[in-house]
């Protein structure tokens, strides 16, 4: 694991109530010069046995945290 966080691609399986399967968390801020950029990185699904083409972030059972039942933006310290 170390190995792949230093090359700054890490793949994961993930056994969540909402999220499932495979996954690849790249680091995105690797080619920026800006310094608060540089912690970014990009959660990515494969195409795997888990992978919905219809699933929608958007709808209402999707978008609230499955610990706290709180809106995701609520969650993420921004006010709903």
């Amino acid at each position: 694991m170390a190995q792949q966080l230093a090359s700054g691609e890490l793949n994961l399986m993930l056994h969540g109530q909402k999220i499932k399967g495979g996954f690849v968390l790249i680091h995105s801020g690797k080619r920026t010069t800006n310094p608060s950029q540089k912690n970014r990185w990009l959660l990515i699904k494969h195409g795997d046995e888990y992978a919905d083409s219809s699933w929608d972030i958007g709808t209402q059972e999707l978008d609230r945290s499955v610990l706290s039942g709180r809106l995701a933006e609520s969650a993420a310290g921004r006010p709903n």
